[in-house]
């Protein structure tokens, strides 16, 4: 007789068989039942995936937000930095523009003094011989030489703009009666260059505004 069919036919004791079968499931018997998870850890699951799927959230959100932010910022740059350079821009042409208008007034004042022998407003520095001055030094054959073909001289020699002519006389006031003897490329209208022999008192002589007047026209 098989061990089964023994075991069928007289079956163990009640309390023995209680043993048995808990040794067998035990064992890894096939007829093994798992215990079911508690509902209640189910929900403690459930809501720790929700915190994190909310955290989650709130997280890009807050990503989103900066990245917006700093978008927005560097938009705000850019326009703050190309105004600025618009601004730049028309403050240059207009400044372009105020300087053609002093240049256009003060052709106009030079020309008015040269022809109606009035009187206008200029602006008066001084000048050498010298290579500052002139970019000729002692020694070179024009040096000293006016447009006019003299010599410089303190107290009579003057460079005025062309439209005055050549040997007209001027009076400028606080200096005195000068000729026109001399030109200069940067002598333009509105411009009027004394001679002084000393560098230390043409380069104290400055820039200032006196008043012009054409005392006779002989160029």
């Amino acid at each position: 007789m098989l061990p089964d069919q023994e075991l069928a036919e007289h079956p163990p004791p009640s309390y023995l068989a209680s043993s048995m079968g808990a040794e067998v499931l035990e064992k890894g018997s096939p007829h093994k039942l798992e215990q079911p998870v508690p509902i209640s850890k189910m929900m403690d699951e459930v809501k720790r995936l929700e915190n994190e799927q909310r955290l989650e959230r709130a997280r890009k959100a807050v990503e989103k937000k900066r990245k917006g932010e700093e978008k927005r910022k560097k938009e705000e740059e850019e326009k703050r930095k190309a105004e600025q350079a618009k601004l730049a821009e028309v403050q240059r042409r207009l400044e372009e523009k105020k300087k053609m208008r002093e240049g256009a007034m003060n052709r106009k004042s030079s020309e008015k003094v040269a022809q109606e022998n009035s009187s206008v407003t200029m602006e008066a520095t001084a000048y050498t011989n010298g290579v500052e001055s002139t970019g000729k030094q002692p020694g070179d054959k024009a040096y000293g030489i006016t447009a006019s073909g003299k010599h410089t001289q303190e107290g009579l020699t003057v460079a005025c703009p062309r439209s005055f002519g050549i040997g007209t006389w001027v009076n400028i006031e606080g200096i005195g009666d000068r000729r026109c003897d001399d030109t200069g490329k940067d002598i333009v209208e509105g411009r009027i260059d004394v001679y002084m022999r000393n560098l230390s008192e043409a380069q104290e002589f400055g820039r200032k505004a006196v008043k012009v007047t054409i005392l006779n026209k002989e160029g």
